[in-house]
């Protein structure tokens, strides 16, 4: 049963009918009378302890705690906080032979406006130079692509004004959010762990930063699979990134971090965990199609209703993704879309405009004849198309 915090004033009342009842007289009404002044001033002492044990209850549960309470829990759990971190580039500049580009000088990305230093001091031979660029700020926003320039801060003799990206040595990732880390967390103190398990799997490689979730399954799934053997483990990988999708060099990330303890640098020898039957896939992102009938709303908030219906959907889609049995929380189960599910997402969001609609459909093309669709292996939702009837 929920627990209440009194009242300052139901304190009050309290401490003054406790008084009353002890020395069996009534409390003067004057403001200034002792047991009232007594009352007033214990009151708000007790009312601001019953918040400090309510707050220090909840920052001792995972599920509730934040900030560094909730990387406090974590550790406990050996499960690490994942920071941001700085991206580092390599680059081309041209100039003249045996010219020599200072350690001090900053790179500024065209696109970002971000400074990037080099790592030490270069020469150009061949009429060019190779440089390794750190972004000055941590994040994801640091990432650029090849042929993506960055202007020199400060011109030096003989060398052009810019240089031009050629790879990526390390990715530049956001701070872990903090919901993503809880589900790290409660996954940890949820699972049973051992022999190299769904849990260990989900454990290991969720230590890769730029993972936000992976969904390990026995056996191979999705493109390119041929017929399963029993050592076969299929990881689904959801990045940070946009709409979650993995690139090749996570996914090498991942691999790495599944296959060797990064903390001794040896291999993980655990039961049936072997490199060749291990296959490392990014999510995908199922399109579908939804269709609003008979929108009614005021002229004059029809485009905010739209626009609000839009996000809510957004939102919706952007949650549901495939359940692994004996992994996945019940609770936190949301791997179906339906009808039902649609239709309420799109009334909720009509009811500040006062606005109804006669009925939804969806589906997985143009012809939206779906009433319900289950996520299935590798599997996560997106909204597609929206449109009205």
């Amino acid at each position: 049963m929920a627990f209440k915090i009194p009242t300052t004033q139901q304190v009050y009342d309290q401490i003054i009918a406790d008084i009353e009842a002890r020395i069996n007289q009534t409390s003067p009404l004057l403001a200034k009378a002792f047991n009232r002044v007594v009352a007033a001033s214990l009151s708000l002492v007790i009312t601001g302890i019953y918040k400090y044990t309510a707050e220090r209850a909840a920052q001792s549960l995972a599920v509730t705690a934040t900030g560094n309470d909730l990387k406090n829990i974590g550790k406990d759990r050996g499960v690490i906080f994942k920071p941001s971190t700085r991206a580092i580039l390599s680059a081309t500049i041209a100039g003249d032979d045996g010219t020599v580009i200072p350690v001090t000088r900053s790179f500024v990305a065209e696109p970002t406006g971000l400074r990037y230093f080099p790592a030490s001091s270069q020469t150009i031979v061949g009429g060019t130079a190779t440089l390794e660029l750190k972004c000055d700020v941590a994040g994801a926003a640091g990432n650029l692509s090849p042929g993506n320039t960055l202007n020199i801060g400060a011109q030096v003799a003989g060398v052009e004004s810019f240089a031009t990206v050629i790879s990526s040595s390390v990715i530049g990732v956001d701070e872990e959010p903090q919901e993503d880390y809880r589900a790290r967390v409660l996954t940890s103190q949820r699972a049973t762990t051992g022999g190299a398990n769904y849990a260990d799997y989900r454990t290991w490689a969720e230590l890769t930063p730029g993972v936000k979730r992976a969904y390990p399954y026995s056996g191979q799934f999705g493109s390119g699979a041929t017929a399963s053997a029993p050592p076969d483990r299929t990881i689904f990988i959801e990045s940070t990134g946009a709409d979650g999708l993995a690139d090749i060099q996570l996914l090498d990330s991942v691999r790495a971090m599944i296959t060797t303890d990064p903390g001794t640098g040896f291999k993980r020898q655990p039961l049936g965990l072997t490199d060749s039957t291990l296959y490392i896939k990014s999510i995908v992102r199922v399109p579908f199609y939804v269709s609003v009938v008979g929108l009614n709303v005021e002229a004059g908030k029809e485009v905010l209703a739209k626009a609000n219906i839009e996000s809510a959907l957004i939102l919706y889609f952007a949650s549901v993704r495939m359940f692994i049995e004996g992994l996945g929380y019940d609770g936190d189960r949301n791997d179906v879309v339906s009808l039902a599910s649609i239709g309420g997402i799109v009334s909720d969001a009509l009811t500040p405009y006062g606005g109804s609609i006669s009925t939804v459909k969806f589906g997985l093309s143009s012809v939206m004849t779906e009433s319900q669709y289950r996520m299935q292996q590798g599997e996560m939702a997106k909204l597609f198309e929206l449109s009205y009837d």
